[in-house]
């Protein structure tokens, strides 16, 4: 029983040490991402541009 808690205990000690390693690395990424093309800037309205992309032509007139 003590043997089965142990590796219970490494095993849950084993996959966090794992997801904490892949946070790193995609916090790095990013970092590394921010540091060459500048911080990502949600564009403003977002729902709004994606509806008028669908319903509109390029001329900007509405398609029917």
């Amino acid at each position: 029983m003590i043997i089965e808690m142990i590796l219970f205990l490494a095993f849950v000690v084993a996959v966090g040490a794992a997801v904490a390693v892949g946070a790193a690395i995609v916090k790095a990424y990013e970092w590394r991402q921010d540091v060459l093309y500048g911080p990502y800037i949600f564009p403003a309205f977002s729902h709004r541009n994606k509806r008028m992309t669908q319903c509109c032509s390029k001329s900007g007139a509405r398609e029917r």
